[in-house]
């Protein structure tokens, strides 16, 4: 078969139709990583497709036919939900809507808005599907609007425009809020999670300077206070220093008088300790003499002795035996001689009694009887 340039420009005019009716009939979903879609087909939405088989498809790529099926993509980021008067403010930061106006006691007006941190609840993404279909407009609208308004009224109103404008009743008014917002359950079951909640409070331009100059008067007043209690705080810490201070010299006065009372207690241990040292030492140099003395005098007590005890045994041993019998009588006789030559010195005549008494032993006892007449 022979193919001409005729046969070509008609195959490829036919590609093209066809390239341009599959274009028109498909279509090709791109779902990006922080959304999730709804599928919605001609006889109603998809309950049982996705990747937990709920009806949400994560994302990916999507091919389906124009004219019978659409993914509608929900963004799962979070949402800002501002009611509050901004001037200047564009693109996300651009409030919804301008802020309410409540009376509250004392018939003082508040502007009373709020800014509120949101984001769709996956759970529920089907039943949202089906009220607002993918628009943050109509869900913040339909789901968050009224309930917002009631309950930021219901808070205020009941209270002074001091207490919603500053401190612990702003801080208060807070709280509340956003617990009354979290009970609520329609925007729970809406098909919204509530991140953060804040309500902003603003009061009319001259009753807010009244406060500012009321506010700035009592800071003063607070600042004057914490002033005197830094003083008295300064003054007590200063006198609490001089105090230690004083207390150191003290110790360290004490603890120098201890030590030199120690050191003279020591001084004069030594002293009393070298005196009953020299004292014993005297003690023991006298008592030393003394049993030198005596040993000395006994030593010369038993010389004698032994010299008296070897002259009477010398003595003794002289009279001993046979020769000490003859130089007893021989000694006897002398002495009996002795005797006899100083009676008879200067006598002439010697009575006969006398003269035998003289021979006796006992002539010593012998007393003459007559005078004897000396010898011319």
């Amino acid at each position: 078969m022979k193919i001409t340039a005729e046969s070509l420009i008609t195959l490829g005019v036919l590609v093209l139709i066809a390239g341009v009716v599959a274009f028109s009939v498909c279509g090709i979903a791109f779902i990006k990583g922080h959304e999730l879609a709804i599928k919605e087909e001609w006889n109603g939405i998809d309950q049982s497709g996705g990747d937990s088989k709920d009806g949400v498809y994560g994302p990916g790529k999507k091919i389906y036919l124009r004219v019978a099926t659409d993914y509608v993509k929900y963004d799962m980021r979070r949402h800002h939900y501002k009611m509050i008067d901004e001037v200047g403010s564009q693109g996300d930061d651009k409030p919804d809507g301008p802020s309410y106006v409540f009376e509250v006691q004392g018939g003082q007006r508040v502007k009373v808005g709020w800014d509120i941190v949101w984001r769709y609840n996956r759970e529920k993404l089907q039943q949202l599907h089906q009220d607002v279909r993918n628009e943050v407009a109509a869900a913040e609208k339909k789901i968050l609007a009224a309930p917002c308004k009631l309950i930021a009224q219901n808070l205020v109103t009941d209270k002074s425009a001091l207490a919603v404008y500053y401190g612990a009743g702003l801080k208060k008014l807070q709280i509340d809020f956003k617990a009354a917002l979290l009970k609520e359950d329609g925007v729970e079951s809406g098909g919204i999670i509530i991140e953060s909640a804040v309500i902003i409070t603003q009061l009319e331009t001259e009753y807010t300077d009244q406060i500012k100059a009321k506010v700035v008067a009592e800071q003063k007043e607070i600042s004057q206070l914490q002033l005197e209690k830094a003083n008295v705080a300064e003054a007590r810490a200063a006198k609490a220093f001089a105090e230690i201070d004083k207390n150191k010299r003290i110790i360290a006065a004490e603890a120098s008088a201890r030590e030199q009372v120690l050191a003279a207690e020591a001084q004069n241990e030594k002293v009393v300790l070298a005196a009953k040292a020299e004292n014993q030492k005297r003690v023991l140099e006298a008592e030393g003499k003394r049993d030198a003395m005596l040993a000395e005098a006994k030593g010369v007590e038993a010389m004698k002795l032994a010299e008296a005890v070897g002259e009477e045994a010398l003595k003794l041993a002289m009279y001993d035996g046979v020769a000490g019998e003859r130089r007893a009588s021989v000694e006897i006789a002398d002495k009996r001689a002795q005797k006899l030559a100083g009676i008879l010195q200067g006598c002439k005549v010697l009575p006969q009694d006398a003269f035998v008494a003289l021979m006796n032993d006992n002539a010593s006892s012998v007393t003459p009887v007559l005078n004897v007449a000396p010898v011319n």
